[in-house]
């Protein structure tokens, strides 16, 4: 993963890496665990109700954001939202407060490229130092950051 690939201002514009300094978005950038990913046409990137590990900036193309309606496999997707260049989708099933399942799936529609952000980068940028261990331990979050977090 090159750093130069991704300006990082991309970053600056979602709301829970507004705090960050441009020596932690640089971080996130360089990290291992983060990367570009790229997707064809109708491919699913992920699924409703699934368990979020990571979220995802759009660097080109666009996506749809749905839901399946009606029950099961015989219901109808249920569009509801297209996301573009610098949008962002996935975060929510990262929050600590939450079950870490999908709301919604997404798919590219065009073909798509994204970047992936690893779920210890965002809790990261939400909640301060996060523990470097399998299992990520969220710390007491510092008063600045629970404004960005009611903005989410």
């Amino acid at each position: 993963m090159n750093e130069q690939q991704i300006d990082p201002a991309i970053l600056r514009d979602i709301p829970i890496f507004q705090s960050l300094s441009d020596a932690e978005l640089a971080q996130i950038l360089r990290s291992e665990d983060n990367g570009i990913e790229e997707y064809e046409p109708k491919k699913n990137i992920v699924k409703e109700a699934e368990i979020g590990n990571c979220m995802y900036v759009v660097l080109e193309g666009a996506v749809e954001v749905y839901i399946r309606g009606g029950g099961g496999a015989v219901g109808r997707d249920i569009t509801l939202a297209t996301l573009r260049k610098g949008d962002f989708f996935g975060d929510t099933s990262l929050d600590s407060d939450s079950t870490g399942r999908r709301n919604a799936s997404v798919r590219a529609m065009y073909r798509t490229k994204v970047f992936r952000i690893d779920k210890k980068h965002v809790l990261l940028a939400l909640h301060g130092e996060v523990e470097d261990s399998e299992d990520v331990t969220v710390p007491v979050m510092r008063p600045e950051d629970r404004e960005v977090r009611s903005l989410i």
